[in-house]
């Protein structure tokens, strides 16, 4: 059975969404091992439990960093409206030429 430690902290340049980003990618190399350890016919049934528990687990903390990555753009993108929202294009000045 394979075994990977993962470091989630992030380095000192990074900002949120790069922290996120990258341990998102760590839980999604998690779940991609345990699933491989799942198909291992040699697992005991404990182990197999295991598994499962950690799929479950690393599953459910994957969508949580997914909302907390939407809830940030979702911000961002507020803020951007706000800051132009007062900004509001000039109408073009049309003619018909016939």
């Amino acid at each position: 059975m394979k075994r990977f430690l993962v470091y989630f902290e992030g380095e000192p340049g990074m900002t949120a969404p790069d922290d996120l980003v990258r341990t998102m990618d760590g839980l999604k190399e998690l779940l991609r091992v345990a699933w491989s350890d799942l198909a291992n016919p040699l697992l005991t049934l404990f182990a197999r439990l295991e598994a499962r528990n950690q799929i479950k687990r690393y599953g459910a903390e994957l969508r949580r960093h997914l909302q907390m990555m939407e809830a940030m753009r979702n911000r961002i993108r507020q803020q951007s409206l706000e800051e132009h929202a007062d900004h509001v294009p000039e109408t073009p000045k049309l003619r018909f030429l016939a």
